[in-house]
């Protein structure tokens, strides 16, 4: 009948109360969501949690409970930033000064590299050099050597001749002496026998004259032959004098040869262990500079990840704070709605 139909009809109605509550939760729920929508930032948690109050069963404890874990997560997100950015800072600094100091490095490797190189080269020539001086004094020793040989050689025949030449010199100046000397003694002998068998002065036979000249040209001649071989003999003495004095010449003419190669070959074993010295440094550097070139590369790579890790989050580093300082603000405004909105 219409009475039960009535009856039916006003159970089916939502009460006035009801009616107003609902009201009154849909509209705390729009002004949360606006609440939300006024964060520029577009964090998609936000709009997960603004989704669901659009939701038919929305429950403000489920909300509040969204919005404290991710304000939560918020602020650990905040520390991780704070601590990346604080690790990139200092990593960056650090990174950079192991990468000048490694440049550093590298330069001093190649520079001693250089340096050793022509430290090499230039004892190198000096070794060329002295050991080309000591074949040069060597050959001067031969060559003195066999010229005072040949001085020793020419003395000795000279020496050989010069005796041989005054003592037939003195020879034949004897035989003349003697000569001469019983040619005077029979005319002398002739002479008295003459002047005893005659009371008168008999004139000198005619012979006489001339033996008397020939008594004074032989004395010329004999007086020559002194002075040569006094001349002779001269040259004999004034050659042995010669002869100790080139010997005595050509000795120390061998010590000093022999005093300086003896020197030049210490300077040359001192170059050459100087040289190994310097070799063996530059095969060092050389090594090290390459194994220095492989760490240059390997930082190079690192700093490089560490820029592509960090370079974004220096430069926007206050922005993302800012706007996730805004994020919480407008979370805790968001529950503040409804919390105000409570029920209970």
């Amino acid at each position: 009948n219409d009475d039960d139909a009535l009856d039916l009809f006003k159970k089916t109605l939502p009460s006035t109360s009801l009616l107003q509550v609902q009201v009154s939760s849909r509209e705390v729920l729009r002004q949360a969501r606006q609440v939300l929508s006024a964060d520029k930032r577009g964090d998609f948690r936000l709009d997960l949690i603004s989704l669901a109050m659009r939701g038919k069963k929305s429950r403000f404890a489920q909300l509040g409970t969204m919005i404290d874990k991710l304000a939560i997560q918020l602020g650990k997100d905040q520390v991780d930033d704070d601590r990346k950015k604080e690790f990139c800072t200092n990593e960056l600094d650090v990174s950079e000064d192991e990468t000048k100091a490694m440049l550093r490095k590298k330069k001093q490797l190649e520079t001693a590299f250089s340096e050793g190189e022509a430290a090499i080269a230039s004892m190198k020539e000096d070794i060329s050099s002295l050991t080309a001086s000591i074949e040069e004094t060597d050959k001067k020793v031969v060559e003195a050597t066999e010229l005072r040989k040949q001085e020793h050689k020419e003395y000795k025949e000279e020496r050989a001749a010069n005796a041989a030449a005054k003592k037939i010199i003195l020879m034949a100046k004897g035989r003349m002496d003697e000569f001469y000397k019983k040619k005077k003694a029979s005319l002398a002998q002739v002479s008295s026998h003459r002047s005893l068998e005659s009371d008168a002065l008999a004139p000198p036979p005619e012979t006489f004259d001339a033996y008397t000249t020939k008594g004074a040209e032989a004395s010329k001649v004999t007086t020559m032959m002194e002075f040569m071989a006094e001349d002779l003999e001269k040259e004999i003495v004034d050659g042995e004098q010669e002869e100790k004095d080139s010997q005595a010449s050509y000795e120390k003419f061998v010590a000093d040869s022999a005093e300086k190669r003896s020197t030049t070959t210490e300077e040359i074993k001192a170059k050459e262990r100087a040289k190994a010295q310097a070799e063996e440094t530059v095969l060092k550097s050389k090594s090290m500079s390459k194994a220095e070139s492989r760490k240059l590369m390997t930082q190079s790579e690192y700093v490089h990840n560490l820029h592509s890790e960090c370079d974004w989050l220096l430069k926007n580093f206050n922005v993302r704070r800012r706007a996730r300082d805004d994020e919480i603000d407008s979370l805790k405004r968001a529950k503040a709605v409804l919390s105000g909105a409570s029920l209970d």
